[in-house]
């Protein structure tokens, strides 16, 4: 969990001030992406040293049984996609902490009680349509209708963070949200695209009456120094539990108030938003990730290493995915920052970070990357500031990679607020540019880090400076 040290800021990730539009985004990838899928050329990605064996069929009494319990809880629809799961391998996978498969997972939701006001068909759709196509992930919050509004206006009234004056203001603070999830997002997208299973187990244990789960996680993914890794889970107020001298048993859970917009959206989901599972592992996530400050209700946080009160900073995004993914990322930076936010250069040239993505995507594995809207790529660009001014940052996932006939490079991406439950493509000519972070495997990294410094030890001097400058 290493970081370079070069070019860090606290710029938050997915912040609420939106810079550019889901059609704008579209709207770079389409025009910029100007070969047609058959002009272009190919890159197959075959993953190394996995085991590829899956089964496709039930084998014992129980499974089937098992089968036969979820498939009375669904729509005709999604019988079809269940069965699906089953044909493709999906179903029966046990690539979780515990080892149970996608289908023990399910049938728990199925024949145990799930939190209240959670209804079990609704979760088990959420999740069976999610695993069928991780690309309908949304980070969109929900409007508020109004048999909602009193308990989501009590809860911001009882909270003693916010010192509201009139139950005007407080709604006032309701209007007008935007999502700052999408970091993660692309960490819930990871877990429903390669780990299948344990997707469907977060999903079992966060809408159930516990509103929690267990995580297993090595020491050394976290700090190659024991002592480090047990100062950033301090750090991050993480409940944990010393399994080992080589392992932790890491307490996940969200806000006190993800219950609310899960059981509003349970309800109330309405086209392109969260489901009621995504806003529990969402929510979740960011919780650990800002150090248990995340308010669900008003898509806010606050906690000791960022600056803004929204989003996440690469370092806590590293965190998050060391931890549900139980692996030890790398954040390369890239691009090299002034104090004004504007990109003065970058720390190796394009090819080289394309390259270190193309190897990773090799692996079989997803590439989470930051990225930075310039000024320019606003509607309504500031002319007092440089076009290469930092307007916005975003988190989305690499996911492959393609070469269009003039020999150009096309990143194959999840986005979660493009409005478009699809791939998203963007040409390295416009990505490259505006990448600030890439989390990659430490051996690739390391080829062109110079210096590293351990992730905590940036936190620290980062956190340190901000305190000394207020």
């Amino acid at each position: 969990m290493t970081m370079c040290v070069n070019g860090v800021n606290s710029l938050n990730y997915c912040a609420q001030t939106q810079t550019i539009s889901p059609s704008q985004k579209a709207s770079i990838s389409d025009t910029k992406t100007t070969t047609s899928t058959q002009q272009q050329k190919q890159i197959h990605f075959k993953a190394t040293n996995t085991n590829t064996s899956f089964r496709t069929k039930l084998s014992t009494k129980e499974e089937q049984n098992a089968f036969n319990v979820v498939a009375r809880e669904l729509d005709p629809q999604d019988k079809k996609l269940l069965n699906g799961l089953l044909k493709s391998g999906i179903l029966l996978k046990n690539n979780s902490d515990d080892k149970s498969t996608v289908l023990d997972n399910l049938n728990q939701i199925a024949t145990t009680q799930r939190a209240e006001g959670l209804d079990k068909k609704v979760i088990l759709s959420n999740v069976i349509k999610t695993l069928a196509n991780p690309f309908t992930i949304n980070q969109k919050l929900g409007d508020i209708p109004e048999s909602f509004k009193a308990p989501f206006l009590q809860s911001l009234l009882e909270n003693k963070e916010y010192d509201f004056k009139t139950m005007q203001e407080a709604d006032t603070k309701l209007k007008g949200l935007m999502s700052s999830t999408c970091p993660t997002a692309c960490v819930e997208f990871n877990l429903a695209s390669k780990h299948q299973a344990e997707f469907a187990r977060f999903a079992k244990d966060l809408t159930s009456p516990k509103l929690s789960t267990e995580k297993i996680v090595e020491f050394r993914n976290i700090s190659k120094n024991l002592g480090e890794a047990v100062w950033i889970l301090n750090a991050f107020k993480i409940p944990y539990e010393v399994i080992d001298k080589d392992r932790v048993k890491v307490t996940l859970k969200p806000d006190k108030d993800a219950l609310i917009r899960a059981q509003m959206q349970t309800k109330h989901q309405d086209g392109l938003e969260r489901n009621a599972t995504d806003v529990l592992i969402q929510s979740t996530l960011m919780n650990v990730g800002s150090q248990q400050t995340y308010n669900s209700i008003i898509d806010e946080r606050k906690g000791d290493f960022a600056v803004e009160k929204t989003g996440l900073i690469e370092f806590e995004k590293t965190f998050i995915e060391t931890i549900a993914e139980n692996k030890s990322t790398t954040s390369m930076l890239y691009q090299q920052v002034d104090d004004n936010m504007t990109v003065t250069g970058y720390e190796c040239d394009f090819n080289t970070t394309k390259q270190q993505i193309i190897d990773t995507l090799k692996r079989d594995e997803n590439v989470i990357i930051g990225i930075t809207y310039f000024e320019k790529d606003k509607e309504q660009p500031d002319l007092n500031r440089p076009e290469n001014a930092i307007a916005g940052g975003h988190e989305i996932t690499i996911i492959g990679a393609k070469t269009a006939k003039n020999g150009e490079t096309i990143f194959i991406c999840q986005d979660s607020d493009d409005e478009i439950n699809a791939t998203i493509e963007f040409p390295e000519s416009w990505l490259l540019p505006r990448l600030h972070h890439a989390g990659l495997p430490e051996d690739i990294a390391a080829r062109t880090i110079k210096e590293t410094k351990e992730n905590w030890q940036i936190a620290l001097e980062n956190y340190n400076q901000t305190k000394r400058a207020s």
